[in-house]
């Protein structure tokens, strides 16, 4: 089942502080590395499928360099 990522920013948020790290275990299309980096957390994800490992790793970068933009 998909997580929307107002639901996981918004747990991101209440169970870590800036600058501390969010561990996903399986983090599927890396909806969790989105919401970390949209709060200035550092992100480490653990996915077995390569293709959602991609998807995952190309989501979360692009967050983090929206988050050196802006």
């Amino acid at each position: 089942m998909p997580r929307h990522l107002k639901h996981v920013r918004w747990l991101a948020e209440w169970h870590s502080d800036a600058g501390e790290i969010v561990i996903d275990p399986m983090m599927g299309s890396g909806t969790t590395g989105v919401a970390a980096a949209s709060l200035g957390r550092r992100f480490i994800g653990i996915e077995i499928d390569p293709a959602f490992f991609d998807l995952a790793c190309e989501r979360v970068d692009n967050a983090q360099r929206q988050q050196r933009i802006a």
